[in-house]
């Protein structure tokens, strides 16, 4: 019921101590949206600030898109005015920290200071010779600009393909010989140039070196520490990298570009990164430089562990000297280091675009993190792939609907230091089509997979702006903004309730970027299994070898920190490295179950676990009573558990397109809240055996919380309202509109009229603004709800003048039995779309525009019960 809760506050002071400070509105802020800096606008930044207070969000990143004076005078000014408003207004500011994204730019000081901190990467050049010959010469390719040789060898080739076998055979050469001179045994050999190269001259720093991060910690870190010391842990809160990478290149002229998500050790004609730290890294796993051919060719019998080593070598040092460089350097002054790396369909564990392993490269971090833009998400598709503006042009919902956001939230729950926070940068590049529909499913989204706390993508500085909208405010032309509050304030509600819980997973998923290095293409990926067990409602982690060997195991669990874990499940592949089978063996003798998906692995000794079917997963897992049976039918209602002392909080979200009604059995009993935290309805409801009926709308969420609140204090709530009869509204309205950022107020549209979707072919389909609607009803008094059906985007209800608030998705629905009186009532709606329509924007190209206004049907709703038990709390 759409009870006034405020009401409530007086009577339930025993309360968890958490949900009262949620029914005081005194939740904590977990929104940090980005504000984009240009020159020449400081005049505007107050009343900026201003809306983003005014939307919910306690904090901003500021963001250079690009401030071309960058950390010069105008920035510092401009910084004065920022950190003075927002200490004003008790908010945080956050700094992206680089001139532009990706981080790794150094505000070009590798242009200037410090070119020696640019990165290095390795090629490889070669020929083909068949033996036995005697005394031949090859030519050396020669070494291009800032170029040296590394090693030259050989290895004789299987006839399979391009792979390569046995020991390498090495040469030497002085620095200005032309020719190499040697005799070839019988077979077909190939002989390999490997080159230390700068590739594609990038003005980027190595990640891979002390120096490189150390150049961006002097270049923007400590200017800013300089000038603005004092608010340091106060009003300045930390540092955010965006999408910083290893952008290994293809430089050809062998193999095919994979492209920079895919490209990765196994694939010839990619540039590799390198630090000479990497060789001594490699050799004491007992590979020289000689066997670095084998990154790029098969190796009959060793490249699995060749790649390895360097992989290995690779992201330690990234995670050393980037991650945790970064991260201690906040930490020692006071404020805390944030980021993400690219992620997309597998590139987390690769070196084109991103990092090489998603868990080391935000080691150092205090969130993990992780972003959804450029439609990567779409409502309701989850089952499809789905056109989008990144690589190939198309998003895998394996990845994006079932690793992405666990990745995130399985990092800062097994990581100490992170304390559980898990942060998406959100809503960017999607188009002014992007209605508050979509925004709220995708922060439902993230709140059922275990992600707390959010980017929103973005405030600017002026408009129109054409980067990645869609924007907020967006200079008063938003038609949205109004009711974008109630969003980042529900935002800000659910994460409170849920930050600090433990969320269940009842067993872990190994992470396969090791295996992936090992295997290539031969690798089953995480999202497989994940995708399995969470179709079934079964909760997960995702568990690096590198958590996993700081693992305790007892009595049939494991646990990595905190986290306990009641199996562990291994993507099929052929190779894994050496420490995973140490660990695996304790697991065994601990007698946690390990399950190796379709196929065994090759395993030094006997197999620590059982081989399962990826399709029989979730059955075996009931079979052995390692997971909750909820026994819901719907595979897109998704559902998760989040504990914290006596108290068990449950989030259902229904991301089908269709509405769900499923009986579902909850492990728990006895009397419960139903939580509508996004418009405030907190209804109270009992079950004897744990089965509760659920009925939700496309996109809607609800929260279920058993335990926290005694008897006593749950009889202040009113009993869960359940509308049992519906007629339909058959009214005409008067409809105005209100053009927002050209029009002074409403004009008149229609009289008398039946809806229509203003934008369609009977309306005008270029406007975006208000859309008021104006009626009468004759009501008797009753208890009774009101529906508008559907709406584009948002709609906001008064009724007899009392303002009833926003919906800004579906169901937009009000309990209006407080408002309304016997005789003529006086009904007023305004709906608010999106500038879709008035701006037409290039990213809106990939979804659809929703309709604008009130579509309906319109239904009164009944129930056959009495609503109200204590007519005296409401007033």
């Amino acid at each position: 019921m759409s009870a006034q809760w405020w009401n409530l506050k007086t009577e339930v002071c025993g309360l968890n101590q958490i949900l009262k400070e949620i029914l005081d509105h005194r939740e904590g802020n977990f929104l940090l949206p980005f504000f984009w800096q240009h020159d020449g606008h400081r005049d505007e930044l107050p009343g900026q600030i201003q809306k983003i207070w005014e939307s919910g969000c306690r904090a901003f990143c500021l963001e250079s898109r690009p401030f071309e004076d960058f950390c010069g005078e105008a920035w510092w000014k401009n910084l004065e005015v920022i950190l003075r408003e927002a200490k004003k207004r008790g908010m945080k500011v956050w700094f992206l920290d680089d001139k532009h994204f990706p981080t790794g730019y150094a505000n070009g000081t590798t242009k200037t200071t410090h070119p020696e901190c640019r990165r290095w990467y390795i090629r490889e050049d070669h020929v083909d010779l068949m033996g036995p010959a005697r005394d031949i010469s090859v030519l050396i390719p020669p070494c291009k600009d800032d170029e040296s040789l590394i090693s030259i060898c050989a290895f004789l080739r299987t006839g399979d393909a391009e792979e390569i076998s046995g020991e390498p055979v090495a040469f030497s050469t002085r620095p200005d010989d032309r020719f190499l001179y040697l005799d070839l045994p019988k077979g077909c050999w190939r002989l390999f140039f490997v080159y230390r190269t700068r590739a594609n001259d990038s003005d980027y720093i190595s990640m891979l070196t002390e120096e490189g991060p150390r150049a961006l910690i002097e270049a923007v870190y400590e200017p800013h520490y300089q000038h603005f010391g004092e608010y340091f842990g106060d009003t300045i809160a930390g540092f955010f990298s965006d999408e910083p990478s290893l952008d290994a290149p293809y430089i050809g002229p062998y193999g095919r570009d994979p492209g920079f998500y895919y490209r990765t050790v196994g694939q010839p004609g990619v540039a590799l990164p390198w630090e000479d730290l990497i060789l001594g890294k490699m050799e004491s796993s007992g590979w020289s430089e000689y066997w670095l051919p084998a990154l790029w060719y098969s190796h009959r019998e060793h490249s699995p562990n060749v790649r390895l080593a360097y992989m290995d070598a690779v992201t330690g040092l990234w995670k050393r000297n980037f991650s945790y460089q970064l991260g201690d350097w906040c930490r020692s002054h006071n404020v805390m280091y944030i980021g993400h790396i690219i992620e997309d369909m597998g590139a987390h564990g690769r070196l084109g675009c991103s990092a090489g392993h998603f868990f080391r490269a935000l080691a150092g971090q205090d969130m993990s993190g992780i972003d959804i833009v450029l439609h990567q998400v779409m409502p309701g598709m989850g089952q499809y792939q789905t056109a989008a503006d990144i690589s190939e042009g198309v998003a895998d919902p394996e990845f994006f609907h079932y690793i992405l956001a666990h990745l995130a939230a399985s990092q800062a729950r097994q990581t100490a230091r992170m304390k559980g926070r898990a942060m998406c940068e959100v809503f960017g590049a999607f188009g002014w089509a992007e209605g508050l529909p979509c925004m709220k499913w995708l922060i439902d989204f993230l709140l059922v997979r275990g992600v707390n706390h959010f980017v929103p993508h973005a405030f600017t500085d002026f408009f129109p702006d054409e980067d990645c909208p869609p924007h907020f405010y967006a200079g008063g032309n938003d038609p949205q903004f109004e009711s974008f509050s109630k969003l980042m304030k529900y935002t800000n509600r659910a994460a409170h309730l849920l930050y600090g819980t433990d969320m269940e997973a009842a067993g872990a998923i190994l992470y396969h970027g090791e295996a992936e290095w090992m295997n290539g293409q031969g690798c089953m990926f995480s999202e497989k299994p994940a995708k399995i067990c969470y179709d079934a409602h079964i909760p997960y982690d995702i568990v690096p070898v590198d958590s996993l060997l700081r693992a305790k195991a007892e009595a049939g669990k494991f646990m990595v920190g905190e986290r306990s874990y009641g199996f562990l499940a291994v993507p099929s592949c052929r190779y894994l490295p050496e420490p995973f089978w140490q660990a695996a063996k304790s697991l065994k003798a601990a007698g946690v179950p390990v399950f190796f998906i379709d196929a065994a692995p090759m395993c030094p000794e006997e197999l620590p676990g059982e081989v399962v079917e990826l399709k029989k997963l979730a059955d075996h897992i009931f079979s052995k009573r390692l997971a909750h049976d909820y026994h819901a039918g719907s595979a897109l209602l998704r559902i998760a558990r989040f504990d914290r002392e006596d108290t068990s909080a449950f989030v259902l979200f229904n991301e089908n397109p269709m509405p769900i009604l499923e009986s579902v059995r909850f492990p728990a009993e006895g009397k419960y809240l139903k939580m509508d935290l996004l418009n405030e309805v907190y209804e109270k409801a009992e079950t004897k055996d744990g089965v509760v009926d659920v009925s939700l709308e496309p996109g809607e969420s609800a929260l279920f919380l058993w335990g926290g609140v005694e008897d006593q204090e749950m009889e202040a709530f009113p009993k869960e309202c359940c509308w049992k009869e519906r007629s339909e509204v058959c009214a005409l309205w008067d409809i105005d509109l209100y053009e927002q950022g050209k029009a002074a107020g409403y004009s008149p549209f229609r009289c008398q009229s039946e809806l229509i979707n203003i934008t369609g072919r009977q309306g005008n389909p270029q406007f975006s603004g208000k859309i008021r609607y104006r009626t009468s009803l004759d009501l008797k008094k009753a208890p009774l709800g009101l529906d508008l059906g559907r709406v584009g985007v948002s709609a906001k209800l008064s009724v007899n003048g009392h303002d009833l608030g926003w919906r800004i998705a579906a169901p937009y629905r009000w309990d209006i039995s407080s408002y309304i009186k016997a005789g003529k009532n006086e009904i007023e709606i305004v709906a608010a779309n999106t500038l879709a329509n008035r701006i037409q924007d290039a990213f809106s190209r990939r979804m659809p525009i929703p309709p604008s206004g009130v579509l309906g049907p319109v239904y009164l709703l009944r129930t056959s019960e009495k609503q109200f038990e204590k007519e005296d709390i409401y007033g």
